[in-house]
C-alpha cells in the first residue's frame, strides 16, 4: 500500500500530518521511554507540538536523535536543528512544526517540561492522597 503524504497549512507554515505519528512510532521502536506529546497549537508561536521522551543513557539519547535526524532528512525535511550534542543529557531536534526533546531520566525529572507546558493543573495522585481526596 502506498503511503500518501498529507499536509495542512496553518498560517504560513505547511504541516505534515504524518510527522507526529511517525516520530512517536520511531522513538517507540528505538526503545525511548515515557513518550509524551504536548499540543502547542494556539499556545505557542515556536511550534505546534512537543514530543518528549527519555533515553536510557546519554549514548541512547544521542544515537536515537542522530538516526531520527537522518530518517527525517531522507523524507525531505529540511532545516532540521539539533542542539545538545555531544553531551546528550538533553537533546532537542527542531523540525519546525514539531520539536523533540530527549532526556536522560535524571535531566527529564529536573527540567520537567511536561509540567511547564501542561494545561491540566490537577494535583498529582500523591498530592491528592495527602489532601485526603
Amino acid at each position: 500500500m502506498m503511503k500518501t503524504k498529507s499536509n495542512i497549512t496553518v498560517g504560513s507554515q505547511v504541516l505534515d500530518t504524518n510527522l507526529i505519528p511517525f516520530i512517536v512510532a520511531f522513538l517507540d521502536d528505538h526503545k525511548v521511554e515515557n513518550i509524551v506529546t504536548i499540543d502547542l497549537l494556539n499556545k505557542s508561536v515556536m511550534s505546534d507540538c512537543l514530543i518528549i521522551g527519555s533515553g536510557r543513557s546519554q549514548k541512547h539519547v544521542r544515537m536515537s536523535i542522530e538516526i531520527l535526524h537522518r530518517e527525517l532528512s531522507k523524507q525531505g525535511h529540511k532545516h532540521i536543528v539539533v542542539e545538545g550534542l555531544p553531551n546528550s543529557d538533553w537533546v532537542l531536534l527542531d523540525v519546525g512544526s514539531v520539536i523533540v526533546h530527549l532526556f536522560t531520566p535524571e535531566m527529564r525529572g529536573f527540567y520537567n517540561l511536561e509540567k511547564m507546558w501542561s494545561s491540566d493543573l490537577r494535583p498529582s495522585h500523591q498530592q491528592e492522597e495527602k489532601m485526603g481526596a
